[in-house]
This record gives structure tokens, C-alpha cells and sequence, in this order.
């Protein structure tokens, strides 16, 4: 039998990379309260919607000309 420090709460078993590298944590020691990140987060995220939006949008207009 294996002994191992428990840790009280639920921990997840497997972390998405992709959710680390889209939405990163703010870090307590910049000026403005993670605002910064909060900032560079909310752009990344814009991009990528209008980026998949943008890919639907074509895909679904090719689709309408061609019936």
C-alpha cells in the first residue's frame, strides 16, 4: 500500500492545455491588479470568435451557392 499526503477538496484529474494557454490566471504582482492580463485575455478571446465565426460564415456562404 502506497502511502501519499491527502489533500482535502476535489482536484481535477487531467488540466486542458488549451485552457491554460487561452485564459491565464492575473498575476498578483502587476500594478493594476491583473487588468493588464485581463485586457490581452479579452483580445485573444475576440480573435479566436471572429476567427471561427469568420470560418463558418464562408463555409455556410459556398454551401448556399452551391444548392
Amino acid at each position: 500500500m502506497i502511502k501519499a499526503a491527502i489533500t482535502p477538496g476535489t482536484h481535477p484529474a487531467k488540466v486542458n492545455k488549451n485552457t491554460m494557454r487561452i485564459e491565464p490566471q492575473p498575476l498578483p504582482i502587476t500594478e493594476s491588479g491583473g487588468q493588464k492580463m485581463a485586457k490581452i485575455t479579452r483580445q485573444k478571446l475576440i480573435f479566436i470568435f471572429f476567427k471561427g465565426l469568420k470560418k463558418n460564415l464562408s463555409t455556410n456562404i459556398k454551401y448556399v451557392f452551391l444548392v
